[in-house]
């Protein structure tokens, strides 16, 4: 699986460390891009070379949780494996050098699809903020932006979580712009 991701490696270099081979990126990333989401099985770490970056930390296990780590220039941080990440900017563009160790012929630049207690709580947190909606038209434009982001399966989930939700809602103006969304 592959994922949409504003980095692009300007530097790449293997070398070997203690007889352990490593990977060394130098990446750039234009402002307000993301990084696609990720893990890797074995640690690595996270060098802010210049601007400012988000990192968005969350555990294989619950994926519904997670962390965000502000990293200004010069700041490094060690990313535990099997906890997926994904790295944000904001206005300005930013540079990073993420190192890990890898294994010859092996992967470790791996993909999980969201949980459906991950979809359900973003969803809930997209329809929370109602309060800076100025319409129902905003609600529905959010939902479906959101469903247009997620991948071929998350998107099965999304339906099954919103015939549920269209079932058990109390409030009628949610029901209708539920009923409205175009999947």
């Amino acid at each position: 699986m592959e994922t949409d991701s504003d980095t692009r490696n300007i530097a790449k270099s293997f070398f070997e460390v203690n007889k352990e081979n490593h990977v060394c990126l130098v990446q750039y990333m234009s402002p307000n891009g993301a990084s696609g989401e990720h893990y890797h099985t074995l640690d690595e770490i996270i060098l802010q070379l210049v601007g400012k970056s988000f990192l968005e930390i969350r555990p294989i296990d619950d994926d519904s949780s997670r962390e965000i780590i502000e990293l200004s220039e010069g700041h490094l941080y060690s990313i535990e494996r099997n906890n997926l990440h994904i790295v944000r900017t904001l206005n300005e563009g930013s540079i990073t050098i993420p190192i890990k160790k890898t294994i010859p012929g092996k992967k470790d630049h791996l993909y999980l699809f969201k949980s459906q207690k991950r979809i359900s709580s973003e969803i809930s947190q997209l329809i929370d903020r109602n309060l800076h909606y100025n319409s129902g038209n905003e609600i529905l434009s959010t939902l479906e932006s959101y469903y247009l982001s997620l991948k071929p399966l998350e998107k099965e989930i999304f339906s099954k979580y919103l015939s549920q939700r269209i079932k058990t809602e109390k409030n009628p103006n949610l029901k209708i712009i539920f009923e409205k969304i175009k999947i």
